[in-house]
């Protein structure tokens, strides 16, 4: 998360078309569930992710 977040905050217009940014989140959350990962759900809206 401390990574994305923080190419987030570099490049977030660019970061939103990579594919393996947005497996990675989706990997995150399948790992973690729904327990509380601080700035998950804001970074989910940018990258258009489902947490399913």
């Amino acid at each position: 998360m401390t990574i994305l977040t923080r190419v987030q905050a570099m490049a977030g217009e660019w970061m939103r078309y990579q594919v393996l940014a947005r497996d990675t989140l989706q990997q995150i959350f399948e790992d973690k569930g729904r327990r509380r990962i601080e700035g998950l759900l804001p970074l989910a809206e940018h990258l258009n992710v489902t947490m399913r």
